[in-house]
């Protein structure tokens, strides 16, 4: 649509209406006072003008004026944002030399600002995705450093990529992970909190979630990192139906290790079961946790065939907590020389032989721990 040929009839004061190579669309903005109403229209008719390189516009105001820019010669086409880049590019400041008419812009002036929008609309869209080469590049030398062990140059780096792409929402995650690996958990905790809020639901805000969650269990936070977790669940990626059940299983063990936590048995137990269900013949040791729910709601005989299925499977090296678990259980049925053999592949068997440890780092259940204490004996430190 030719707005010029059409005339002005009907268009509100100081409206802006671009009509780009494709379809018009007008941009009205609020009533002001006629004194700086004008000034306005034109200095965003100049800044979509300067921006998109491909747009007629009709500025109606008091004065009448009318502004055009004819597209160049095989111009780009832009999109939306990119125009709306350049209205914050010039926002109502005054542009070089006063106000002028687009025509009064020189390429060289167009194309900066052209190129500059470009830039804006990188950094603001996607928030999932890396926005040009230079973010890329910055992204895949923290990696580089962060494999090398390097992770304080790892974080240097990451901090430059969200100083220069602060929409990039995998930068946050990645600088919350360094900071796990710092032991900055607070920092880590606000990281992945921007993440979550640059990306809510992308394809991996739940694994942003878990992160986060474990993160905040660290800090003592347990109910908060069992809601994320839970979050995590309703936002699982849909690509197909097996990395859906790993996705699942890895949040609900997960969220199972942290209801163990607050001594939540029965919900430990019940993300536990589901777990199991996605692969009753790949043995982990989070098994070694489910026993001992199951254990502490009376199902010993369940308990002793995960712990004994994992041992078989995870003999080198021995697990430890199955061992300790199973030395127990084995006294429990009298069988003390199988105990006494379960008990001798235990490593540091003195932390095992506590009571600190075994509750207030392994929260393990009560049951388990008496079990244990009976065990050990006068070697059981209360």
């Amino acid at each position: 649509a030719n707005l010029q040929r059409e005339g002005t009839e009907g268009i509100p004061e100081h409206s802006v209406c671009i009509a780009p190579r494709t379809a018009p669309a007008r941009l009205e903005m609020a009533p002001r006072p006629a004194s700086g109403a004008a000034k306005a229209s034109i200095v965003v008719a100049i800044a979509l003008l300067a921006a998109s390189h491909t747009a007629h516009a009709y500025v109606h105001a008091p004065t009448r004026l009318q502004m055009s820019l004819r597209p160049p010669p095989g111009g780009a086409a832009v999109s939306r944002r990119a125009l709306l880049a350049g209205v914050s590019l010039l926002g109502g400041a005054a542009l070089p030399g006063g106000l002028r008419e687009a025509g009064a812009l020189t390429v060289a002036e167009r194309d900066e600002l052209y190129a500059k929008a470009k830039a804006e609309e990188a950094r603001s869209g996607d928030s999932t995705k890396l926005p040009d080469d230079r973010a890329a590049k910055l992204f895949k030398e923290a990696q580089r450093a962060q494999q090398g062990g390097n992770v304080e140059k790892s974080l240097n780096i990451t901090n430059v990529l969200i100083a220069e792409y602060p929409n990039f929402a995998y930068g946050w995650s990645n600088r919350g992970n360094l900071r796990v690996a710092l032991q900055d958990y607070e920092k880590a905790v606000a990281d992945y909190s921007k993440a979550i809020e640059l990306a809510p639901s992308g394809g991996e805000t739940w694994v942003i979630l878990l992160n986060r969650g474990t993160t905040l269990s660290l800090l003592g936070r347990d109910k908060e990192g069992i809601n994320d977790l839970t979050s995590g669940l309703k936002l699982q990626s849909v690509s197909n139906d097996r990395l859906v059940a790993t996705q699942e299983q890895i949040l609900k063990v997960n969220r199972g290790l942290l209801q163990m936590k607050i001594a939540d048995w029965e919900g430990a137990s019940k993300d536990f079961a589901d777990s199991l269900r996605l692969t009753p013949d790949q043995p982990d040791r989070w098994w070694v946790q489910y026993s001992l729910v199951l254990y502490e709601a009376g199902d010993t005989e369940q308990a002793l065939r995960l712990l004994e299925k994992l041992d078989k499977k995870q003999r080198f090296p021995p697990n430890s907590d199955a061992k300790a678990a199973l030395a127990a259980l084995a006294d429990q049925r009298g069988d003390r020389e199988a105990a006494e053999t379960y008990f001798s592949d235990v490593q540091r068997p003195k932390s095992y032989s506590s009571r600190a440890f075994l509750e207030g780092e392994l929260h393990w259940p009560p049951k388990i721990v008496a079990a244990v204490a009976a065990f050990r004996g006068k070697a059981f430190a209360q």
